[in-house]
């Protein structure tokens, strides 16, 4: 039987980029072999703390618990004895056994559209193509603006209210990229990056494939 592991995972559209969905505790951890403490995959005497170092009881713990062990946790089996003994030993060493928990990260500023976009988010346009001669107007539209250096799919994410993905793709440009969203004959969504130089000059962009590839180019960066 599998232990729960902590280990997330994301779901994502290949074609557009956006997260479906976010799994958490994905997988599981094999048990301990059988001569070995099942809690923590070490060889030791009941009586004896857990190995608070072993990476088996950490993923584990926080599988299960959704925090890391300490060695307070490690202990909380044994007697008040050797509980009182390991702790000793441990603070001689400099090792707080019951540290107070990290505070939680700082939320991650949004990747808002630049306030010098040419159109901003939500812009209906016309893309047009050549074909046989015959031009067509397909309808899209602006669903997102990624400022320089900012990650294309946070942006995304942030101007549409959905999750962000972990994997991303940096505008290297120097200046704004369009994220263009259009249906195809197929009734898929495509998703263009654009660079603010090819949308001032009304030059068709070019697609990205499953929107992850890199849309820096040289004369883009200028």
């Amino acid at each position: 039987m599998l232990i729960k592991s902590p280990m997330k995972m994301q779901v994502v559209d290949a074609g557009t980029g956006d997260v479906i969905e976010e799994l958490h505790n994905v997988g599981g951890l094999m048990p301990p072999a059988k001569d070995r403490c099942q809690i923590c995959a070490t060889k030791h005497e009941p009586e004896l703390p857990h190995n608070r170092d072993s990476l088996f009881y950490q993923m584990a713990f926080n599988g299960e618990h959704g925090r890391w062990p300490t060695w307070a946790d490690a202990m909380a089996h044994c007697s008040d004895d050797m509980r009182a003994a390991w702790t000793a030993e441990l603070q001689t060493h400099g090792v707080d056994v019951n540290p107070a928990p990290p505070p939680p990260e700082p939320e991650q500023p949004k990747c808002l559209a630049p306030e010098n976009a040419l159109y901003p988010p939500g812009t209906d346009i016309d893309l047009s193509s050549t074909s046989d001669d015959a031009i067509k107007r397909v309808p899209a539209k602006i669903i997102a603006v990624a400022p320089p250096r900012a990650p294309i799919e946070f942006a995304v994410a942030d101007q549409l209210g959905k999750p962000r993905p972990w994997s991303f793709t940096p505008n290297r440009r120097r200046s704004n990229t369009y994220v263009i969203e259009y249906i195809d004959e197929h009734g898929d969504p495509v998703r263009l990056f654009v660079p603010e130089k090819k949308l001032k000059a009304g030059i068709q962009p070019e697609p990205q494939q499953n929107g992850t590839d890199d849309p820096a180019t040289a004369e883009d960066r200028s």
